[in-house]
């Protein structure tokens, strides 16, 4: 007797017995689910037995050809040859007293990307909280709350505290839960200057695109940057750079364009329903399908993505010494592309699994799924 769903399958004799046995053993050898209720499947390899979601990668199979291409060729081979830290290293600047998570999920989340070393500079306030989230977090305290100033010295004094380990980043996050702090303006802009001129791409995410609204003239002197305004943050980072409101039934490619190219062709990343991604001169559209869920925390984790992607692209690039500055740009764009690819694909995967109740640490989790099978799939 096999029971299945209040159903029963009688079959007599010693036939009957071993065909019981063969469909018990299919059955649950087809059917097994692992704690997130996925059906596991088993299959040989060369390395022996490997054991798979096969339903999420039967979807991770279908990420566009592009991103995999992408990140194949700007991903740091793991050969036994590395140095801890060479296969990234990023600088998150962000929390507040308010805000802690956005950090810590950009940081992890350019961990489960690939990158090797995570440093984080946070308000004093936030610090505490951040340091026993995670031990892979390597946190610094640059200012207190309390005692801003804005003075001149303030400023160079609290910059200096990132500027002086500039040397260690191979990219850098900046605005993750920072919290709209005026005094904190001056001193992005003095991190931005200090990141042209050693060529080490900055990612300005959430309260770092609310600091170029208002001042716009830093990215004048800026060098690789990536922004990632959604669509709230892009009419109001539009309005404050071109000094006009932006029309609501506009062409936005155009308007995108023109906005890059008004910002010193720095990359950005327009969220939305698709993404779009351009520096004015190039421009690309990810399509993956994501999900309807719109939780706190994902822009963080692109933020964190896109940092390690971008920073593979440009560490790939400093190894042609006729790479010029141009090429290095369209190289961000498409790792942007590729960074964009990952993080939508993953949530789609995400809100697959876990439905309404989808947050942020499941999209984690699976982050780390697509990355994997991204790497196991054939060029």
């Amino acid at each position: 007797i096999l029971m299945k769903d209040k159903a029963c399958i009688l079959v007599p004799g010693t036939l009957g017995l071993g065909l019981v046995l063969y469909l018990y053993h299919r059955y649950f050898r087809e059917n097994r689910k692992n704690a997130h209720g996925d059906v596991i499947e088993e299959r040989n390899s060369p390395n022996g037995t490997f054991k798979g979601r096969r339903d999420s990668e039967l979807r991770i199979a279908s990420l566009k050809p592009e991103a995999i291409r992408i990140f194949k060729s700007i991903a740091p081979p793991l050969d036994f040859k590395s140095h801890k830290g060479q296969g990234g290293r990023i600088a998150i600047v962000g929390g507040s007293k308010d805000y802690t998570g956005a950090p810590y999920y950009a940081g992890m989340a350019a961990l489960k990307t690939g990158a090797e070393l995570l440093y984080m500079f946070a308000s004093a306030e936030a610090s505490p909280a951040l340091k026993v989230y995670s031990p892979e977090l390597m946190v610094t305290p640059f200012y207190g709350t309390s005692l801003c100033s804005g003075t001149n010295e303030w400023v160079s004094r609290t910059a200096s505290i990132i500027t002086e380990r500039m040397k260690r980043f191979h990219a850098i996050v900046i605005g993750p839960g920072m919290g709209r702090n005026k005094h904190l303006v001056p001193v992005i802009r003095n991190v931005l200057h200090e990141a042209a001129r050693a060529k080490i791409p900055t990612v300005l995410d959430a309260d770092g695109v609310w600091a170029v609204c208002q001042d716009p003239e830093m990215l004048n002197q800026a060098g690789m940057v990536v922004l990632t305004p959604n669509k709230v943050e892009f009419e109001k980072l539009y309005t404050s750079v071109m000094q006009v409101e932006r029309k609501l039934d506009g062409d936005l490619k155009a308007d995108v364009e023109s906005l890059c190219r008004k910002l010193n062709n720095a990359v950005i990343i327009r969220k939305g329903r698709s993404d779009f991604i351009s520096n004015g001169i190039i421009s690309l559209e990810c399509v993956e399908m994501g999900a309807p869920k719109r939780s706190g925390g994902i822009g963080d984790v692109l933020a964190g993505v896109t940092a390690t992607c971008v920073a593979w692209a440009q560490m790939k690039s400093s190894l042609s010494p006729k790479q010029d500055f141009k090429e290095s740009q369209k190289n961000i764009v498409y790792a942007a592309h590729c960074a964009c690819s990952i993080v939508r694909k993953a949530w789609e995967i995400t809100f697959s699994d876990c439905g309404r109740g989808s947050c942020v640490p499941d999209l984690l989790d699976k982050l780390r799924s697509v990355i994997n099978s991204i790497e196991a799939a054939a060029c």
